[in-house]
């Protein structure tokens, strides 16, 4: 008698589950769930960056490839905006750590056109674009 009322358990348990799958299926707060948990992802993806002990699931990347035409022209870019020879007026120092400093010296060395450009013009020519790129947010931000 225990086996068959087990059994009945069992069948109306599996029932339930179902409806209750049907219901979240067909539940129009469903959608407003998945954008919820949407962004409660991305907040947990924020804090704790991939490669933390609190990230359990790897996904893999996606390794696009990026065609030598494509490499050449974010190469062109990329000296045009930060590797312009510069007339610095009225120099002041400015301290990195060594480690900042090598890694500058191997980004001129490798990637300048010239043997004129320096660390220097290298990071008089990062700052100006870091202003440019946000002179109007820190104006905003100043205000607040």
């Amino acid at each position: 008698m225990s086996v068959k009322n087990n059994e009945t358990r069992e069948s109306e348990m599996k029932f339930s589950d179902e409806r209750l799958k049907d219901y979240i299926q067909t539940s129009p707060s469903h959608e407003e769930d998945d954008s919820l948990a949407k962004i409660a992802e991305q907040v947990v993806n924020e804090r704790f960056p991939k490669g933390t002990p609190q990230e359990k699931e790897e996904t893999p990347s996606v390794a696009r490839r990026v065609s030598s035409k494509q490499r050449k022209l974010s190469l062109d870019e990329y000296r045009a905006t930060f590797l312009q020879l510069l007339r610095i007026v009225n120099r002041r120092p400015v301290f990195v750590s060594e480690e900042v400093r090598q890694k500058l010296d191997l980004i001129v060395l490798r990637l300048s056109e010239t043997r004129r450009m320096s660390v220097t013009g290298l990071l008089e020519n990062i700052c100006r674009h870091h202003i440019a790129m946000y002179e109007d947010d820190i104006e905003q931000w100043r205000k607040l």
